[in-house]
């Protein structure tokens, strides 16, 4: 039965099904663990790579080439094929630290590198702004139905993946931003971009505060969240409690505590050479004069 389902899948993504596809997943998922034949597995996890894709759950999909890419190490031409697939799909999928554990997967793959769409992978694995030009150029190796619309009927997957991409790199880069600056990098405008923030902070794969009223956000990372709760925590035990800090004053107020403290230590060994090694002090001034 299982080899039925399988190929029952097949003929469903030829007919462009890929949802009757995945409900006969399900079926064959179950009678996995009783096939010995690594041909048949291998059949059956490239069809289900590609229900996902086809579907447009493009980390599963991501995921999955990858890993038969990786099995398929004495067949360099299939290895490639799916690397291919598995990085078109990884640049698609909606940001977040899934998409950037398999990206960094893909990026250290050696057959990857000479793969037309490596350049782009790279840039967003190094936490790099994609530039437009790369955009197009990643644009042209897509499927038909990885270039489909969003609902608003003028955005394409890919460029709302670039763009949640570029709000990751950007908030690396500033602590704040207005929205009409942010949606400008961009290329859309400030209540699109504000949309963008939202959503992503909704959905857990951004941290950060939103300002409609001066229309502003501020980004926040995992490590600097802990960072504020523990400081909001320690002042709130005091009567007067000031403002909590940003993770970033925070941080620089360490610093300059640091800084101070040294120079502090530097002008006191100073002075205490001075007081006890007099004649020493001397010679040392005379050879610097």
């Amino acid at each position: 039965m299982f080899g039925v389902h399988v190929t029952a899948m097949e003929l469903f993504l030829e007919a462009g099904l890929p949802e009757q596809a995945a409900q006969l997943q399900s079926r064959a998922a179950a009678l996995l663990s009783q096939v010995t034949d690594a041909g048949e597995v291998g059949r059956y996890r490239f069809v289900q790579a590609r229900t996902h894709d086809l579907s447009l759950r493009y980390i599963e999909a991501a995921a999955i080439y990858h890993t038969i890419a990786q099995s398929h190490t004495r067949d360099p031409a299939r290895q490639t094929e799916t690397l291919e697939r598995a990085i078109r799909c990884a640049v698609l999928a909606s940001a977040g630290p899934q998409k950037m554990r398999v990206m960094t997967g893909l990026y250290h793959e050696k057959l990857a590198a000479p793969l037309p769409g490596y350049r782009l992978l790279e840039n967003m694995v190094l936490k790099r702004v994609v530039k437009p030009a790369e955009l197009r150029l990643f644009s042209e190796q897509l499927e038909s139905h990885q270039r489909s619309l969003l609902a608003d009927g003028s955005t394409t997957l890919l460029d709302h993946a670039v763009r949640e991409h570029n709000i990751f790199v950007l908030s690396s880069l500033y602590t704040n931003i207005r929205f009409d600056n942010l949606g400008r990098m961009l290329g859309v405008g400030a209540d699109a971009a504000e949309l963008l923030c939202a959503r992503m902070i909704e959905e857990g794969r951004m941290k950060g505060r939103i300002d409609q009223v001066d229309g502003v956000i501020t980004f926040e990372g995992a490590h600097e969240v802990k960072e504020v709760s523990a400081a909001i925590s320690r002042k709130s035990q005091a009567a007067a409690q000031p403002p909590p800090m940003h993770f970033r004053e925070i941080t620089a107020a360490r610093w300059d505590g640091r800084i101070v403290r040294l120079c502090t230590a530097v002008e006191d060994a100073v002075d205490l050479l001075i007081e006890r090694q007099p004649v020493y002090t001397n010679m040392m001034l005379k050879g610097t004069s």
